[in-house]
């Protein structure tokens, strides 16, 4: 039988992949007591930068309500700050201490799920998929 348009499609398998990854995803991060947008967010802000409600919104692909209104129920659970960025024209959000730990927490988590998800995988495959997403994301960044 003839491969399909859709069986080659990077795009419609790239999305399949996330699709089904996230179900489960999404699963884990409720039980951990955590919406997607706020789980995303404090990923994003693990690394420790303060960072823009624009950025935020662009890097978690969320709309800057959705952002805004997550960043809300962060700060009320005692997870993120807001604050001035340098030029005092931007506010910036950062994460609390008991935010990092939360993060550190969720981001384990996930790690955990990535290996479930990928161990039928070598590390030498995995880690070729990490690199070539990583390429196409840098890539489709410096067209835009």
């Amino acid at each position: 039988m003839p491969a399909q348009f859709l069986d080659d499609y990077l795009p419609f398998l790239m999305f399949r992949a996330d699709s089904l990854i996230s179900q489960t995803t999404r699963q884990r991060v409720r039980e951990l007591g955590f919406s997607v947008p706020e789980w995303r967010l404090l990923a994003t802000l693990s690394d420790g930068d303060a960072l823009a409600i624009g950025q935020l919104s662009d890097l978690v692909g969320l709309p800057q309500a959705t952002v805004s209104r997550s960043i809300d129920k962060l700060r009320a659970d005692g997870l993120a700050e807001r604050g001035p960025s340098t030029d005092r024209r931007t506010t910036v959000v950062t994460l609390t201490a008991m935010g990092r730990d939360a993060a550190a927490d969720l981001t384990a988590a996930a790690l955990r799920h990535q290996r479930d998800m990928l161990k039928s995988f070598s590390s030498t495959d995995v880690q070729r998929l990490t690199d070539a997403l990583r390429s196409i994301v840098e890539h489709l960044e410096s067209v835009r």
